[in-house]
């Protein structure tokens, strides 16, 4: 049977964390219960799959996240998420999340996307929210034993460019394919963001040295021929 998409849940996820940090902390308990697929988000990142790196750096999650589309108002903030971004949702499941969430909006439309409104301080919440779930898995990233190499991990507040620090006597011939976590990262933020799209720039620096091992661009990555 078809999931509800990762990107999907990760959504959720951040959408619970916002709900709880909008004078709604009394009902966290229930949220947990309700949406228990929020806790995979608890678990370290894992790097995408090597066939995709070996494709070209194709990714079509990468794509996917461009057909997101975000309307900024003064008095509402407007999402647009496509059929592909979400997996099969029912209109209840998403009435439920509005209610939790204390949004104005959330419909299931007849292409299988999903439209939402909010205020724009639910917005900023959802931000702050996805911007804390992704600082928490880069620090899981160096801690978890998963990237030995990997010593420090920072990010612009946008998470435009990262900057990842190795640990000289551990560095891997490549990096690619965390890269590829990386771009996820920046390009989710910015798609949730509304603000225009910029490139997400990855470098691997020396921790002895302060050298750049390498380098990474996601302007390089190809556009996928499907949707």
């Amino acid at each position: 049977m078809k999931q509800i998409s990762f990107l999907f849940l990760l959504l959720l996820f951040c959408l619970l964390l916002s709900a709880c940090g909008n004078s709604q902390t009394e009902k966290a308990p229930a949220l947990a219960k309700d949406y228990p697929a929020a806790d995979h988000f608890r678990s370290p990142v894992t790097s995408v799959p090597p066939e995709e790196i070996n494709e070209g750096f194709s990714s079509p999650e990468l794509n996917v996240l461009e057909g997101i589309e975000v309307e900024l108002k003064d008095s509402e903030t407007e999402l647009n998420i496509p059929a592909d971004f979400i997996g099969p949702v029912t209109q209840e499941d998403l009435s439920q999340i509005a209610s939790d969430a204390g949004y104005s909006y959330a419909a299931l439309n007849e292409d299988g996307s999903v439209t939402m409104r909010m205020s724009p301080s639910q917005h900023l919440e959802l931000l702050k929210g996805l911007a804390d779930y992704i600082n928490e898995r880069l620090e899981d990233m160096t801690v978890s034993g998963e990237y030995p190499a990997f010593g420090e991990i920072s990010a612009d507040k946008d998470f435009t460019v990262f900057t990842i620090v190795l640990s000289s006597e551990k560095q891997e011939t490549s990096n690619s394919l965390s890269a590829m976590t990386f771009f996820m990262y920046g390009k989710l933020y910015a798609a949730f963001s509304g603000k225009e799209p910029e490139p997400i720039h990855v470098e691997y620096v020396s921790g002895d040295s302060g050298r750049v091992i390498e380098v990474f661009d996601s302007s390089d990555i190809p556009k996928s021929d499907t949707p």
